[in-house]
């Protein structure tokens, strides 16, 4: 293809590209709807630990009988969330409460309906986005279209016996992040990794340079020797890092899920653009467990990998001159000071570090050959970084 046509060609890829992209992040996921319900079918109610994440389900309904209150006398007749040390009132859950022959509806700290602790009755609670109604035999008593589903950390209940029949509680969890992609984003998603390699591969042929990478081959050294032997002996004789739990935890999730998603200490929030090398640990631990001996196989070969790259873009960039013993040696001991402290982690460190070295071995590349097109790879690079 003539250079006067590679031009419109990379242009029109490009653009093509950039629309699909698009299109793939907009287009619609099949979204799961897992519904909670309290008690089990044939089962009496009783307390249970329920940590929903996030806490706060999309819809809450709960149906609270006035005999449960009555029989109860003093105490929960329903509970979503602990109560607060301080302040019990203003634990951010729902509660159904009886004092004194007087049942109170809240939620945290707002008051939905009172009424008396009779044994004919039936109370109706229904949350969501639009607000919260409460209901008495199928008569609305109070709309709060400020009140928010409450927060679910458990369903509790100091009713015991036959008293609790009808106690019952529905729940639609927010599981934003259970979902798969539909047929048409796979197909988009296909389409526009297909775009992209043929925008890569023209581009790289459009723009080719004039002069070689390396002025010397680069051979294996005493140095290479050195690196290598103190990382897979760093292995074993490393420390901990704090994170090392929390990163294998979210890898091993994310092998039962499919999704990497911070349980940690966000909610279940995807770690996605910025999961690298959660799912590098997703996939060598589902292959050979997840111990944290097996486990670091995978940034003690990322560290190799970068020590490889930068031993290449040294050379590239400084000639003959890269590739001297000395040169090589103080590069190693560079390289081992940035490792030994920083480079053992199951965090995303090392796998960026590795990305930012191919990405720069193919700027210097494209630098000293003059091959601009080598710089559209280099983007793709620095993105899986």
């Amino acid at each position: 293809m003539s250079p006067a046509r590679r031009g419109p060609l990379l242009l029109l890829l490009g653009v093509v590209t950039c629309l699909l992209g698009l299109a793939a992040a907009l287009a619609p996921v099949d979204a799961e709807d897992p519904v909670v319900t309290w008690p089990r079918a044939g089962q009496a109610p009783a307390s249970t630990v329920l940590p929903l994440s996030p806490y706060r389900p999309l819809e809450f309904s709960a149906t609270v009988p006035c005999a449960a209150a009555a029989a109860l006398g003093e105490g929960d007749v329903l509970r979503t969330m602990p109560a607060a040390e301080e302040n019990p009132v203003t634990a951010p859950g729902f509660v159904a409460s009886v004092a004194g022959g007087t049942l109170t509806l809240r939620t945290g700290d707002r008051v939905l309906a009172t009424a008396p602790a009779g044994s004919g009755c039936v109370f109706e609670v229904t949350s969501a986005d639009g607000g919260t109604v409460v209901a008495r035999d199928g008569a609305i008593l109070a709309e709060r279209l400020d009140v928010a589903p409450p927060q679910v950390a458990e369903l509790a209940t100091d009713v015991t016996g036959p008293a609790a029949a009808g106690l019952a509680v529905t729940l639609h969890t927010d599981a934003r992040y259970a979902s798969s992609p539909s047929p048409l984003k796979v197909a988009l998603l296909v389409a526009h990794l297909l775009a992209l390699a043929a925008t890569l591969a023209v581009a790289v042929r459009a723009w080719t340079g004039t002069r070689r990478v390396f002025d010397a081959p680069v051979r294996p050294g005493p140095a290479d020797l050195v690196v290598l032997v103190v990382s897979c002996a760093w292995a074993v004789l490393g420390p901990l890092n704090i994170d090392d739990s929390w990163y294998a935890l979210m890898a091993r999730q994310g092998a039962r899920t499919g999704t990497i998603g911070n349980a940690i200490y966000q909610l279940d929030v995807t770690e996605a653009p910025f999961a690298t090398s959660q799912y590098l640990l997703q996939w060598w631990g589902s292959l050979v467990g997840w111990g944290l001996g097996p486990l670091r196989v995978v940034p003690v070969v990322l560290g190799l990998l970068t020590w490889v790259l930068l031993r290449y873009t040294l050379a590239a960039l400084a000639g003959r001159a890269g590739v001297r013993p000395g040169v090589v040696a103080a590069l190693a001991v560079a390289h081992l000071a940035w490792f030994l402290p920083y480079g053992i982690a199951l965090r995303p460190e090392p796998a960026g570090t590795a990305a930012a070295a191919g990405a720069l071995l193919l700027v210097a590349a494209a630098r000293r050959t003059g091959a601009v097109g080598l710089l559209a790879p280099a983007v793709v690079v620095a993105v899986v970084g």
